[in-house]
């Protein structure tokens, strides 16, 4: 599981990505906004036309993800977490705005045997941001 949404710690809820205005994205999903990485995925809009295209891209992603994640506080994952028998890992990005790193132990701790990664420098899009150390914590998880 990379940086899993679904469930809530009301201790550090982390920030609503629902409610997160276009431009301050990039600072909440990397841990280096200007990085090229970043700048990829969102990029800064050239004119008010692809300005408006991103704004309507942006809420047709919402529209989407909402039906999966809101509303985010209890959708009932944490009592099922254990019927989970699979090898489990969770990796998060140390830096994650969204998911902070302290899902991973809450994630760990209601799936027996799961074990958490968490990968430095790196935010909500760590597989991204970081795709070395991604791929070499998912590689070395499936050895």
């Amino acid at each position: 599981m990379a940086a899993p949404a679904g469930i809530w710690l009301e201790d550090d809820p982390g920030i609503d990505y629902f409610a997160t205005p276009m431009e301050e994205l990039r600072g909440i999903l990397f841990a280096e906004p200007n990085s090229d990485a970043a700048k990829s995925v969102l990029p800064e809009p050239a004119d008010d036309l692809e300005r408006g295209t991103q704004i309507l891209e942006r809420v047709r992603s919402l529209a989407t993800v909402g039906r999966f994640l809101w509303p985010i506080p209890d959708k009932g994952l944490k009592k099922r977490m254990p019927r989970i028998t699979a090898p489990t890992l969770v990796v998060i990005g140390e830096q994650d705005r969204i998911v902070p790193a302290s899902y991973g132990d809450e994630y760990a701790n209601g799936i027996a045997g799961a074990s958490v990664q968490i990968i430095a420098g790196a935010g909500h899009m760590l597989m991204i941001e970081r795709p070395g150390e991604f791929a070499e914590a998912v590689t070395g998880f499936l050895q």
